[in-house]
C-alpha cells in the first residue's frame, strides 16, 4: 500500500511539481532555537534545528535513541512540512554524529560541543551543503494545537470499516454519534488531495477531527476515513482516479444510511479542496437512488483544474517575490505540461519520455540562478515526472467541476477563505455560483469568509508557510456556520419528509429542496451568521 503523505491539498502541474518543496515551505517565520540548550552526554536525546535554505526556514526535530545492542536509531521530523523522515543509519563516533537519510537523498554530519548541548555541522542534499545546528532539548518539540479535542467527549466514537465498490477496497474510519436520541443527520467527510488520514492531518493540524468534534456537539453524526492507500485503509492511492474516490464517498454515505442511529434521509457529504470536487462527482454519479441529501463544499474548485493550478502557482510565485518575467515563462511551461498530462491519448511511457525531453530543453532556457529560485534539480524533476504519470494526477487535471455542479439540485453550502492562495476565492466562488444556478438549484449558498486561508485558519498572507506556524486549526466562525446550516437542513428535512408522506412529493435529495419554512430558516441563519462575523 502507498503510504506517502501529501503536503498540498491540491497538487500542481509538472513544472509546479518541480518546485513542490519550495511552494510547500516558503519562508516560515520559524522561532529561534532555544537560547540555553540542555547539556548532555552522547547523541541520544531530543534535538531541534532550523535549516535555512534562503527562502525557507524549516524546523527539524531529531529524535536519537540508543538501542539494546548499543547502536543508534533516529527519526527526523520536518515540523513545518508535517513529515517524519526515517534515518537509515545513525553513527556517533569521536563526538561526531552522522545521519544518512536515503529516502530523501540527504545526509548530516555534526560535531558535539564540549557540554553536549549543541550539534553543529552540515546538511547535504541535492548537491547543496548548508549549515545546520541542533540544540538539545529536555523533551521533544511539539506544535501547539489548542483546538485538538480533549476528553471526556459528549458523543460516542466507533472504529469502523466499510468497502468501496471501486476495486472492493476496505476503508477504515471513525464514526462519531452524538449523545441523545437519534436518528441524527450525518456527514461523510472527504479530504483533499493526496493520501490523507481520517483526520486530514497536516503539519500537526487535524482539521477533520476538529470539524467532526464540532458537528457531534451540535447533534450531527459524521464518518471520516483514511483515504485508500493511507494509514489503515487498503488500496493504491496514486493508482486510483477521482472516480474511485467518488465511489469511496458514496460507500461512506451508504454506510451512514445503514446505521440505525442515523437519519437515512439526512446524510450529506462535506468535502475540502479536492474533496469539494469529489463530493459533487459522487452526487452526479447517483442514478435512481438519490441518497445524498446535501453538500458542504470547503474551498472547492469551481473552475477547470488546469487554469486553477496555473493560478495557484502564479499566486505562490508572486508571494515568493519572483520576477514577473520569470513567472510568465514558468507558467507558459506549466501550461504546456498540463495539456500533455491531461491528454488521454498519451500513454504513461510516452508522457515520461516527452517530459524528460522538455526538462532537458528547459535546462538551457532557464539559467542556473532561475532554476535555483524555482528550486529545480535532477532529483526534483524525477519526482515530478513520477507523480505526473499517476492515474490520480492525470484524472485530476482533466476535471471541470462545473460538469458535476450543474447536475446538483440538493442543498449546497460552499465556503471560501479570501486569503486562499490554493483555490482563488473570487474566481472559484463565482464559478460555483454560476454552475449551481445553471442547475436551477434554489437552495445553494456560497460565502467568502474574510481573513481565512485554504485550511480556514485566520491568516496574514495565506502562504503555505503559515499553515504550520498558525496555532488555530479551524476558524470558529466557519465551524459555527457549517453547524448552523446543517442543523437548519435537519429541521427542514423533517418537514419535507412529512410533506412527502402527506402529498406524495418526491423524497429528500430530489428537486424539491425549498419551501416556505426553509426560506424563513435560511433568512434567520444568514442574520445569525452576519451577527457572529461582526462580533
Amino acid at each position: 500500500m502507498n503510504r506517502r503523505p501529501s503536503k498540498l491539498l491540491l497538487c500542481l502541474s509538472l513544472f509546479v511539481l518541480l518546485t513542490l518543496t519550495a511552494l510547500g515551505t516558503l519562508a516560515a517565520q520559524a522561532p529561534a532555537l532555544p537560547a540555553k540548550p540542555v547539556p548532555g552526554e552522547g547523541a541520544a536525546g531530543e534535538w531541534l534545528g532550523i535549516l535555512d535554505v534562503g527562502a525557507a526556514k524549516l524546523r527539524l526535530g531529531l529524535h536519537v535513541e540508543k538501542k539494546e545492542d548499543g547502536s543508534l536509531g533516529a527519526v527526523l521530523d520536518s515540523i513545518d512540512q508535517g513529515a517524519k523522515i526515517p534515518v537509515e543509519a545513525a553513527v556517533f563516533e569521536r563526538r561526531a554524529l552522522r545521519l544518512d537519510l536515503k529516502a530523501i537523498g540527504a545526509s548530516y554530519e555534526g560535531a558535539l560541543n564540549a557540554d553536549g548541548s549543541v550539534l553543529e555541522g552540515t546538511w547535504s542534499q541535492g548537491g547543496q551543503k548548508l549549515p545546520l545546528k541542533f540544540h538539545r532539548l529536555e523533551q521533544a518539540f511539539a506544535l501547539r494545537r489548542p483546538q485538538v479535542p480533549q476528553g471526556p467527549f459528549p458523543y460516542e466514537t466507533r472504529e469502523v470499516t466499510f468497502r468501496s465498490e471501486a476495486g472492493n477496497v476496505r476503508l477504515a474510519g471513525t464514526l462519531l454519534l452524538p449523545e441523545g436520541k437519534g436518528p441524527f443527520p450525518a456527514v461523510a467527510l472527504v479530504s483533499g488531495s493526496g493520501p490523507q488520514d481520517r483526520d486530514e492531518t497536516m503539519m500537526g493540524h487535524k482539521p477533520f477531527l476538529v470539524l467532526a468534534d464540532a458537528l457531534a456537539r451540535r447533534g450531527i453524526a459524521s464518518l471520516r476515513w483514511d483515504d485508500r492507500g493511507a494509514a489503515a485503509s487498503e488500496g493504491d492511492h496514486f493508482g486510483s482516479t477521482l472516480d474511485d474516490f467518488a465511489a469511496d464517498a458514496r460507500a461512506a454515505v451508504a454506510f451512514l444510511r445503514s446505521c440505525p442511529e442515523v437519519n437515512r434521509n439526512a446524510v450529506g457529504i462535506a468535502g475540502h479542496s479536492e474533496g469539494g470536487l469529489i463530493a459533487p462527482m459522487a452526487v452526479a454519479a447517483e442514478t435512481s437512488d438519490r441518497s445524498v441529501a446535501f453538500l458542504v463544499l470547503l474551498a472547492p474548485p469551481g473552475e477547470p483544474l488546469r487554469p486553477l493550478l496555473l493560478r495557484q502557482a502564479q499566486a505562490f510565485y508572486r508571494l515568493q517575490g519572483l520576477d514577473p518575467a520569470l513567472i510568465e515563462r514558468t507558467l507558459a511551461a506549466q501550461s504546456e505540461d498540463l495539456a500533455l498530462i491531461a491528454d488521454p491519448a498519451v500513454t504513461a511511457g510516452r508522457l515520461e519520455e516527452t517530459l524528460r525531453e522538455r526538462a532537458a530543453v528547459r535546462r538551457k532556457q532557464f539559467s542556473d540562478e532561475e532554476r535555483a529560485q524555482l528550486r529545480i534539480d535532477a532529483a526534483a524533476i524525477d519526482r515530478a515526472i513520477q507523480a505526473a504519470k499517476t492515474a490520480w494526477f492525470r484524472s485530476l487535471v482533466r476535471q471541470d467541476p462545473a460538469v458535476y455542479l450543474r447536475q446538483v439540485k440538493i442543498p449546497v453550502l460552499a465556503l471560501f477563505g479570501d486569503k486562499d492562495l490554493q483555490v482563488d476565492a473570487q474566481v472559484n466562488a463565482e464559478a460555483v455560483r454560476t454552475a449551481l444556478a445553471a442547475a436551477g438549484n434554489p437552495a445553494a449558498e456560497v460565502h467568502i469568509l474574510p481573513g481565512l486561508n485554504h485550511l480556514f485558519q485566520h491568516a496574514k498572507t495565506g502562504g503555505l508557510d503559515e499553515y504550520a506556524t498558525i496555532e488555530e486549526t479551524f476558524a470558529p466562525e466557519a465551524l459555527a456556520m457549517i453547524g448552523d446550516w446543517i442543523v437548519a437542513r435537519r429541521f427542514n428535512t423533517e418537514r419535507r419528509e412529512h410533506a412527502s408522506r402527506a402529498y406524495g412529493a418526491q423524497p429528500v435529495g430530489s428537486d424539491l429542496v425549498e419551501d416556505l419554512h426553509y426560506a424563513g430558516e435560511r433568512h434567520l441563519l444568514l442574520v445569525r451568521t452576519s451577527m457572529e462575523l461582526q462580533k
